[in-house]
């Protein structure tokens, strides 16, 4: 039996509205969906970290893996502060479960990246974020043969984006 673990991305878009979600195993696209937690906003943020630590650690006990936690990086959109205050909370909650988790040896990585690194890496254009979201989703359909929410199609891309990114960075180690 051979010791060599299996390479998992999970990668979210995440919000505290809706979390999309995708989990990649050995680079193909095997799992999605999106997470919708209720509540006022802090109870939302509480939520949605404990749903992710429960999936990591689900797919921690499953079997050996080198599990990669990627999230989008926040960014002002339409100068809604308070958006955006509520995305850095939920963002820096995640990063710090990120780092929990790496003390802990249940993942060797956390990182984000910005909206536009995955849209480049997936070729998404438009002007408007209607038109992105859009091409997004038809990326998700042409590539994965998928058809999906919004939120699912950019965590699938954001995944894609890890992946490509992994993949053509020289190791020097």
């Amino acid at each position: 039996m051979s010791d060599k673990k299996k390479q998992v991305v999970l990668s979210l878009d995440q919000s505290t509205t809706a979390t999309g979600w995708a989990l990649f195993i050995e680079g193909k696209l095997e799992d999605f969906g999106i997470y919708k937690p209720s509540g006022e906003r802090d109870q939302r943020i509480e939520k949605t970290r404990l749903w992710v630590k429960s999936k990591i650690e689900e797919l921690f006990t499953k079997e050996p893996i080198e599990l990669t936690l990627v999230l989008e990086d926040i960014q002002m959109q339409g100068g809604n502060v308070e958006t955006f205050k509520s995305l850095a909370h939920l963002q820096g909650v995640l990063i710090n479960l990120g780092f929990q988790k790496k003390q802990e040896k249940e993942l060797v990585d956390s990182v984000e990246y910005y909206s536009s690194e995955w849209k480049s890496t997936c070729n998404i254009k438009g002007r408007k974020r209607k038109e992105q979201k859009e091409n997004a989703q038809k990326h998700v359909l042409d590539t994965y043969g998928v058809t999906a929410p919004e939120d699912v199609c950019d965590a699938i891309c954001l995944g894609e984006h890890h992946l490509y990114k992994a993949n053509s960075e020289l190791n020097f180690e």
